[in-house]
């Protein structure tokens, strides 16, 4: 019996990320060539200022030139479904700032070959130094007591106490494999028929939580998520949106948080309503700071956040 190799398709999505674009790719080869795979990274490039493009394709890359910022979401899903016309039996989502370990893609993969039931595989993320960073990419589903521990004012104190962090925000103890609630949308990979089952990111959130709601999704479908602690990658983290401007970036992080909780939490999206803009309230009132209101303002009129173009 002839034996398959499967065809890993890499989705990248670039802003203005050509400084770290080449090492990403070029790792990702790397790990696909290790693992004797066959394989395809195709880059969608969100409008990017700087020349990712061209980076991308001097790396070997297929580049999909968006002409407008369309958000991670829809970006992901472009690359992806190019990917799926061109017979790739796993999708990998990688950020552009991440560095894929020889050997990572190969464990990831024979997870999901061993137990049908997982839905999608993660690494341990390393930071730009080489050290753990993982139980800062894997969190627990949101609820509207997370968002009130540590998504406000709260979050400094909520921090000092591991058994809140433990239960309520953070997967801790990550020594073993074992199934998480999330997996970062930094380095996911997910079979073609877990996506032709639940479906691609939904394209409602700019950036952020997209990936969150994708694998409430998944879990809801039945399929487990898994964290394999000896596939290795290292991921610096927000390099795109390094000179995002504050108040816009936190506004379109917590309307992503609002619609996620408005899709899938309907009776806690009141909660979590109250909860940011009492926040925002208090700021102002300790102080001063105008900019908590107009926040507030944006967070309560915004349905889908707004990205730099």
């Amino acid at each position: 019996m002839e034996t398959v190799i499967p065809h890993i398709g890499i989705v990248i999505v670039s802003y203005n990320s050509a400084q770290e674009l080449s090492n990403c790719i070029k790792s990702a080869q790397a790990s696909l060539k290790s693992g004797g795979f066959s394989g395809q990274v195709v880059v969608v490039d969100n409008n990017s200022s700087d020349d990712s493009g061209a980076v991308a394709r001097k790396a070997g890359a297929h580049v999909i030139a968006n002409e407008t910022n369309q958000g991670f979401a829809a970006a992901v899903n472009k690359g992806t479904l190019f990917l799926l016309k061109h017979n790739s039996s796993h999708i990998l989502l990688l950020n552009p700032d991440a560095l894929v370990r020889p050997e990572a893609i190969g464990i990831l993969l024979r997870k999901l070959q061993d137990d049908k039931s997982i839905g999608a595989t993660g690494p341990a993320m390393l930071d730009g130094a080489g050290k753990s960073a993982t139980s800062g990419y894997y969190l627990k589903a949101p609820s509207w007591i997370s968002i009130l521990l540590f998504s406000t004012s709260l979050r400094p104190h909520s921090l000092k106490h591991p058994w809140l962090v433990g239960t309520f925000y953070e997967e801790t103890n990550l020594t073993q494999d074992r199934p998480v609630a999330q997996i970062p949308g930094a380095c996911l990979l997910t079979p073609k028929e877990v996506l032709e089952d639940i479906g691609l990111l939904d394209e409602d959130f700019a950036i952020w939580y997209e990936d969150v709601e994708w694998c409430y999704r998944a879990r809801k479908h039945g399929y487990k998520l898994l964290f394999c602690k000896d596939a290795l990658v290292e991921h610096e983290g927000g390099v795109s949106f390094a000179k995002w401007q504050s108040l816009d970036k936190a506004v379109t992080f917590h309307v992503s948080m609002k619609t996620f909780f408005k899709k899938h939490k309907p009776l806690s999206y009141p909660l979590v309503v109250l909860i940011v803009c009492s926040n925002s309230i208090l700021l102002y009132i300790k102080n001063r700071d105008k900019s908590n209101l107009e926040f507030m303002k944006r967070f309560v009129r915004t349905k889908r956040g707004a990205l730099p173009s």
